[in-house]
């Protein structure tokens, strides 16, 4: 646990829901501060040697939110069987939006 985080905050985020909409909208920041220092969606996809699955979020209907909720058996309804690449992406997905940029 980081510094001022205690078992008894943890607590309280499982017990009230409200908190759990609060830890998404910093994770949905962090995404997009990450993707906008990479240049976007597409060079950051391109950067992560990705760029197979930017067909996938071209049609420009995908927002951070999406992104984070996004999962492995939606990527491969959406024709991506490939199992490597699409654990790298959400892997990415949550690394990007766990930290702060």
């Amino acid at each position: 646990m980081g510094p001022g985080c205690t078992d008894r905050a943890l607590i309280l985020v499982d017990k009230h829901p409200g908190f759990l909409n609060v830890n998404e909208s910093i994770r949905v920041l962090n995404l997009r501060k990450h993707l906008k220092n990479a240049g976007g969606l597409n060079r950051w996809l391109y950067s992560l040697g990705l760029e197979q699955f930017m067909d996938v979020f071209d049609k420009g209907t995908w927002g951070e939110t999406d992104l984070l909720n996004l999962r492995m058996d939606e990527l491969k309804r959406m024709g991506k069987a490939a199992v490597g690449p699409r654990r790298k992406l959400i892997w990415a997905i949550h690394h990007c939006s766990q930290q702060i940029v």
